[in-house]
This record gives structure tokens, C-alpha cells and sequence, in this order.
């Protein structure tokens, strides 16, 4: 059960503005379970990432986990703010 917890307790804590975008994702979930033998089997064929990590990826990776472990990040709300979404 401590898993639902976590997820009730998720859900609670979303903007409310989440709430719409959040409310699709769980109805997809329930449509097509992340288990659905066909959904497993797509996933499975798909093609990896087959691009190589530049020392660019490699730079902007390090510089996005700085941000994060300093908390320097923007929620989902901020970025719609600053994108004018």
C-alpha cells in the first residue's frame, strides 16, 4: 500500500494546474498498462538512441545536475510561465 500512499500523496501535492495533464497520463496507464504484452513488445523493437554522447551532451548533462543539486531547477509551472504556455 506505501506505494499508493506515494502516489496519493504526489497527486495532492501537484499544482493545480498539473492536474488535467496528470489525470491523462493515469487514464492512459489504465487504458494500456505499462505491462500490455503489445505495449512491451513495441517498446522492445523500437531502435536505441543510436546518436554517440558528445562532449557537449556530457557538458550541458553535468551543468543541468549542478543546477539540480543546488535546486537552481524550475517547476512544470514556472517553465509554462516563462514560455508563455
Amino acid at each position: 500500500m506505501a506505494m499508493r500512499d506515494d502516489l496519493r500523496r504526489i497527486v495532492d501535492e501537484l499544482p493545480e494546474t498539473d492536474v488535467p495533464m496528470a489525470l491523462r497520463i493515469l487514464r492512459g496507464l489504465r487504458a494500456v498498462p505499462a505491462t500490455d504484452p503489445d505495449l512491451v513488445a513495441i517498446l522492445d523493437a523500437a531502435p536505441a538512441d543510436d546518436e554517440p554522447w558528445t562532449d557537449d551532451d556530457e557538458a550541458a548533462y553535468r551543468a543541468g545536475m549542478a543546477d539540480a543539486e543546488k535546486g537552481a531547477t524550475h517547476s512544470p509551472e514556472e517553465m509554462r510561465q516563462m514560455l508563455g504556455l
